[in-house]
């Protein structure tokens, strides 16, 4: 087993990222360019200044999903971090849109989840054991970082 097993949630935790940053991208152009459309009450700034970074937010989201999805690991981690950053972000604008910051909280939560799937499993190092694979104590299997010899 010398390829390195890869979950089937990540590329769709990608998906999801890259759903996201397409969601704040259109968040952030229709605060630009009609924030009448959307209520002011803000926790803190106003309008404009939220659309820029939500439309900043969405082009990275959007750029680290495709990397991820490409396969990228060095791209997983900065991806979680920013999917997290961007849940506490839409927490502090769902006065002005809540259904929709709600949606885009839980789309984070969901990529975070497929994300971490394969995060937590990188670094793990399978050994062959008399009774075959493993990866896990009872097994009888040596799990050890793979940066260790």
């Amino acid at each position: 087993m010398s390829e390195k097993r890869r979950s089937t949630l990540v590329p769709f935790g990608a998906v999801m990222m890259m759903l996201v940053g397409a969601f704040n991208v259109m968040d952030g152009l229709v605060a630009l360019v009609n924030p009448d459309y959307l209520r002011e009450h803000l926790l803190f700034s106003d309008l404009t200044v939220w659309g820029g970074f939500f439309l900043v937010c969405g082009v990275v989201q959007l750029g680290l999903g495709a990397l991820v999805l490409r396969g990228s690991e060095i791209a997983l981690w900065p991806a979680i971090a920013v999917a997290g950053f961007n849940a506490l972000a839409q927490l502090a604008y769902v006065a002005s849109s809540p259904a929709w910051s709600i949606a885009i909280i839980v789309a984070d939560v969901v990529a975070i989840y497929g994300f971490m799937a394969e995060g937590m499993a990188a670094g793990v190092e399978y050994v062959e054991t008399e009774r075959g694979w493993g990866d896990t104590e009872e097994d009888g299997v040596a799990v050890r970082d793979a940066g260790v010899a």
